[in-house]
Formats: C-alpha cells, structure tokens, sequence
C-alpha cells in the first residue's frame, strides 16, 4: 500500500491539521530546553517540569510501526495509556492501522516518514500535546506522545494556516490529493470557529472546484478551493488590516532527541565505506561457510600467535588482530602500534580532531553510544586492500571481552554477490546512524554508499522523489532508498529497468 485505509482516513481527517499545527508548536517549544524521560513512570522532564507522556510505538528496520500497546504492558500502565486509548479508539472506528500490533510500511515510497505521518495522526486522533522521537539502535526509532500543560493553547495563526492545512492534507498518502474538505472543515472545528460549505471556486483542470470557508478571531477568512478528487487547491487567507505576513519559519517534523555527537563529521565522512566495505566482505564470507555446512557451531577460534581464524573443521583463514573490546570497562585497545594496518584510521582520527580515538586504549564512555563507536573503529580498520573483512571472535569466560580480527586470506572472498551488497549496506547503516545527528546523516550515507560503489568499479548516479543512491555494474543495478531524514530506507538490486 502507498496510503493509510479509508476507515483511518476518515476518522483522523478532522484532526490532521490540528495536529500539523500542534507538532510545529511543540517543536518551536521544546527548542533548546533541556529534556529528558522516564518513560517507566509515564513521564518526560521538560526544564524543571514534568510532563505526563507515554511510549506511542515504534519503527523497526523491517520497516514496521509496533504500538505501545502491542508490549503487553497491563491495562492502565502509565508508561502506554496514550497508545492503550488509542487502540480503544480504533475498535471504536474498526481502523485497522490502530488495531493490528504491525503496521507493515512497506509499500510507501518512504515507511519512515509513513512511521511519523501515523504518529503525528495518533497525536491527532488523541488530542495530545506532542511528539518527540529519538533512535534506540542501529535505524530504529521510538515516538513518545506527551501532554504539555506549560504550551498555552493558541489560536490559528494567519500567516501559518495554509501550511498547517496543506501538511495536514499530505498525512494520508504517497499520492494522489488527499481529505481536502475534511481537514479544513475539522481544523476550524476544532478551533471552535464558524465553517461554511461554499460555491465560490475556481475552474482546475476542467474540474469545477467547490470550497470550505471559515471566519479568523478579528475578522479574518480562510477560503480553501477543493478540487477534483478531493484535492485540496488553494488557500486564500485574508486579514482586515492589509497583507497576511509571510509564514514564519516552521518545524514540522517531529522533534528527534540526539545524544551528544561522539564522532567528527569528517571522520564519518572518510571513513563510512570502510565501514560498508567490511560488512559487504564479511557477508560474502559468510556465504562461503554456509555453502560449506558451517552454521555457527563451533563458534570461531582465533589463534593469534598463528594469525588464523578457524571454523571448526569447515575453513581455515588468515587473519590479523584489529582490536579488542572490553565490555565491562568500555574500553577499546588496539592491537599492535600505530604503523600497523590500523594505522590508516588512527591517522584519520587525527586529522579530524579526534586524537583520543587514536590513543592504544580509548576510552568509549558511560554514554548511550559507546558500542556504535566499538563497531566504527573495528570494521573501519578493515580498510587497506587484501582485507577480507572483519570478525567478532569472544574472549575469556565471562563473555564480556571480544576480539575483532581482520580476514586477509586470499582463499577468502575479496566482495560478494550484489545482493550481499544490500544487505551490507543496510547493516552499515546501522552501525553509522546512532553516530550521526540528522542534520548531518544524509551526507554521511552519500559518502558511505558513493565511496564503496568507487571500489567495486560501479557506477554511481543519484535520483530524486524519493531520494536514492544508485550505481550500475553491467547489466545490473543497486538502488540504495533514502528517507526524508537521510536514513537508509532499503537496498535492492536487480537487472537495470527491472526495479520499477
């Protein structure tokens, strides 16, 4: 599907752009406040204040939404009581997309920016104060809905009424037009202003356009044409003291909460197709021994006075140390010195001011991201050629301490087949994104997709709406779907011409 049910539709239509203008009065709101959560008590910290608010659901890298609900939390728990009135609310109105556990996404152009279009049409259906999202792994995403008695409540704006009704009408699908009459009617119901059905239209496309009229607090009007199909047209919005003032700069996405940033963006930047690069090789292995009946078991041993990495009885490679992780005291060590094959992102880490990364032990911290950072450091150091990507190899009896190794055999499969390659991609996304903010994210992806595609010898090549990053390697083709915040989306391949 590329659009929400009709029955969905039609019950959070009235409510769309109140709650277009909600998420942007929020955002404005929340801008630069110091927020925080304890979402186990049903409460979010904004300044010294705290807010009731709930966990409202979440999107997964399958590219499904998972209600809150759905966690089988008790009847009442605060933590979901916005999610389990939501889900009464859809029995109510039998709206599939409120009562099924999954809301599988993944016929939109975009599931991600579907996950907060649902979102922001659950905040409108339960008249909710806000909405704030933040990651919690690789590219999934938790919304949580609060109530924020400190926003005092406002009437419609003049200048940023078109762009409320015109986002509200944009919430249901990928295309066609949308609840043109319904959103306007119900925003100004909801806002407790006269509303009028009205003849006064315009001629669009050999279509006779009717209209929904309502009356401003201090004389103003809102005329909204409707068009064919429901097609919300123009809207022309009046004053009595001369000219509208043009809107004011608006925050119509949900506002995402972001740790501090643990990397520089230029190391990002260089170093993410190293990062693809060591996935796409490992991945390739991986076929290699399952074709040979390895699953699994036994699991890896790493013989470092020998420089192998055996497979139980099913292969037996070369390999070099990278690094060990100490997850106890979130340490990272690098293994041998500077001028060794680790050396190449050490230097990188330099030059991009972050020397401690650098340093034979680093630090990762106490914080939310420390892991991420661990992966960055051992499959970027798979950079220099013959590196046949990396392995996770346990160390010690407790179970807390692991060994990265690079494969450098070249019995070992330098890349895998195109469909490997999607699949690495994905993966490497996931480790990039909790390290990267979202402002810059789409730039890191680029680089990431871009600089890998220059090693295999492919050809890349970008498109728009939707945002993709392509490349061509003879007849066959890999599409790489961005989303509207510069995550990946999807990776496919295919014959070219064939992907639609």
């Amino acid at each position: 599907m590329d659009s929400f049910s009709a029955a969905l539709t039609e019950a959070a239509s009235p409510h769309a752009a109140w709650a277009a203008e909600r998420v942007d009065r929020y955002n404005a709101h929340l801008r630069g406040k110091p927020f925080g959560r304890d979402i186990a008590r049903g409460l979010v910290h904004v300044e010294d204040r705290a807010v009731p608010a709930g966990l409202l659901g979440t999107y997964a890298e399958d590219r499904t939404f998972k209600w809150g609900w759905a966690y089988g939390d008790p009847p009442g728990a605060p933590d979901v009581v916005h999610a389990q009135r939501l889900r009464e609310i859809g029995l109510r109105l039998a709206v599939p997309e409120l009562t099924e556990p999954l809301v599988d996404l993944n016929g939109f152009s975009d599931p991600r920016l579907a996950a907060e279009r649902l979102a922001i049409l659950a905040l409108g259906l339960l008249g909710a104060g806000g909405l704030v999202r933040h990651g919690h792994g690789g590219r999934a995403v938790t919304f949580l809905i609060s109530d924020d008695p400190g926003i005092e409540a406002a009437g419609p704006e003049p200048s940023m009424i078109e762009t409320w009704l015109r986002d509200g009408a944009a919430l249901f699908s990928d295309h066609g037009p949308g609840p043109g009459a319904a959103v306007v009617r119900g925003y100004a119901e909801r806002h407790d202003l006269p509303v009028r059905t009205t003849a006064d239209g315009v001629e669009t496309g050999g279509v006779e356009a009717g209209g929904v009229e309502f009356d401003l607090p201090g004389g103003g009007r809102v005329l909204a044409r409707i068009g064919g199909g429901d097609r919300l047209d123009k809207v022309e919005v009046t004053v009595p003291d001369g000219d509208v003032p043009p809107p004011r700069e608006r925050y119509a996405r949900i506002v995402e909460l972001e740790a501090d940033q643990p990397l520089p963006d230029g190391l990002l930047n260089a170093a993410a197709p190293a990062v693809l690069g060591a996935f796409h090789a490992q991945f390739a292995l991986w076929d290699l021994l399952k074709e040979k009946g390895w699953r699994g078991d036994p699991a890896p041993e790493w013989d470092p006075a020998a420089g192998r990495l055996r497979f139980g009885d099913v292969l037996d490679v070369a390999a070099r140390a990278i690094g060990g992780l100490d997850r106890d005291s979130h340490t990272w060590e690098w293994a041998g010195d500077d001028a060794d094959a680790t050396g190449w992102i050490r230097s990188v880490a330099r030059e991009h001011g972050a020397g401690h990364l650098a340093e034979d032990v680093v630090e990762l911290g106490d914080g939310p991201r420390w892991q991420w950072v661990a992966g960055f450091l051992a499959r970027s150091a798979a950079r220099p050629e013959g590196t046949r990507g990396t392995w996770t190899v346990a160390g010690g009896s407790g179970g807390n301490l692991e060994f990265e190794v690079a494969v450098t055999d070249p019995a070992a499969p330098e890349w895998g087949s195109l469909g490997v390659l999607c699949a690495a991609v994905e993966s490497a996304a996931d480790i990039l994104q909790p390290l990267v903010p979202r402002e810059h994210r789409y730039a890191v992806m680029r680089s990431m997709v871009y600089g890998h595609f220059e090693r295999l010898g492919m050809v890349p090549f970008h498109v728009g709406e939707p945002d993709m990053f392509m490349g061509n390697m003879g007849l066959y083709e890999v599409r790489v779907m961005i989303a509207y915040d510069g995550t990946v989306n999807s990776a496919h391949w295919g014959m070219q011409g064939t992907l639609g």
